[in-house]
């Protein structure tokens, strides 16, 4: 079985995910998805990500979430990566 897996960083404002509003809400949320097959590429794009935030001006949100492709398994790590980081 092969393995990859499909990354994607929302990322928002703090203010909305404050209020509630949705990770899929295009209006407020960007993201950024990619295909991985290693843990290796999975932290390249949570930090391509991450500069994204940084860039736009105010505290960011970012979440991660990663999920296997049909067919195949998430790289080893690659599902611990989940989660949110406020980025400043």
């Amino acid at each position: 079985m092969t393995q990859a897996a499909e990354i994607i960083c929302y990322i928002q404002p703090v203010t909305a995910q404050a209020a509630g509003t949705a990770w899929v809400d295009t209006a407020k949320t960007a993201s950024v998805r990619r295909t991985v097959t290693s843990k290796r590429e999975a932290v390249k794009v949570i930090e391509e990500a991450k500069e994204i935030a940084t860039a736009i001006t105010g505290k960011m949100v970012v979440k991660t979430m990663a999920r296997a492709i049909a067919g195949s398994r998430r790289p080893a790590g690659v599902k611990a990566l989940q989660g949110s980081q406020v980025v400043a």
